[in-house]
């Protein structure tokens, strides 16, 4: 009777090397996976988890997180004198006519005794009124005019972003460094007065759309430090949240769904990390 066939050490091992190999292809495979999914998400721990709506609903967008709404003190108690809010906390100072002005969000930080703002400046304009080239053509002249940014010639730049909503993708940018002035809070005390800081507008540069969208941040350099991106990643991700809606038409339920950051593998949005800012 013929012995059974056993297989030898040599085959064996062969298997057992294929079948790590498969093991490990698999893990490698799945870490780059995982790898990747993070890497889309990580961005948007920074942002809200609720969707602003601006220009009377036309836009939504995510805000970083911590900023509020900015609006003039309401009308004083009898007797009492009225509050006031400087108008460069609203607008940049240089440009009190924004263009399709809509509203203001701020965030304010406190660096010793010191509290700095940093704060985004919402336009909503008609391109059939104001197209888009003499948008551009306003800021860039109002810049130059400037003694804040004296000696510079101001040039809007191309972006390209990935919206996550189907808002738009190309967007236009001026960057705007120079000695601005902020308002900061000394030791209980408001100040104005001129130091190092960035005004950078973004405007959304879609040809289809019959709005479009202007983004002005301002902040001092003392704030940079305290962000836990770039301020030009940390605008590039609020403008990959962008979503065009109906408007007022369709308050009711009818509009775009509010911006969302990418979900995670598992379909379920993923939770916003706590205040990175502090």
């Amino acid at each position: 009777m013929p012995s059974p066939v056993r297989p030898t050490a040599g085959i064996l091992l062969a298997v057992a090397v294929l079948a790590a190999g498969c093991s490990v292809g698999r893990y490698d495979a799945d870490y780059a996976e995982a790898v990747a999914a993070f890497e889309e998400r990580a961005p948007f721990a920074v942002l809200r988890a609720d969707p602003a709506k601006v220009g009377s609903g036309s836009f939504m967008l995510r805000l970083p997180a911590g900023f509020l709404p900015l609006s003039p003190p309401p009308p004083p108690a009898e007797g009492q004198p009225a509050a006031r809010l400087d108008p460069s906390r609203l607008r940049p100072p240089f440009l009190p006519d924004f263009p399709g002005y809509d509203q203001t969000f701020e965030r304010r930080f406190v660096v010793g005794n010191v509290e700095y703002p940093w704060s985004l400046a919402i336009g909503v304009i008609p391109s059939a009124t104001q197209p888009r080239r003499q948008v551009e053509a306003l800021l860039a002249d109002k810049a130059r005019a400037d003694e804040s940014f004296a000696g510079q010639k101001p040039a809007w730049e191309d972006r390209e972003v990935v919206a996550v909503e189907g808002g738009p993708t190309a967007w236009r940018v001026l960057s705007l460094p120079g000695q601005q002035v902020f308002e900061t809070v000394v030791a209980g005390n408001e100040e104005h007065k001129r130091r190092a800081g960035v005004c950078e507008f973004w405007l959304a540069a879609d040809p289809d759309c019959d709005q479009q969208l202007l983004l002005a941040w301002r902040y001092p350099d003392e704030v940079v430090e305290l962000m836990p991106v770039t301020p030009p990643q940390l605008a590039k991700t609020v403008a990959r949240t962008v979503a065009v809606t109906a408007g007022d038409e369709d308050q009711g339920g009818g509009g775009a769904a509010a911006p969302a950051p990418p979900s995670g593998a598992d379909g379920e949005q993923s939770e916003p990390e706590p205040d990175p800012f502090g």
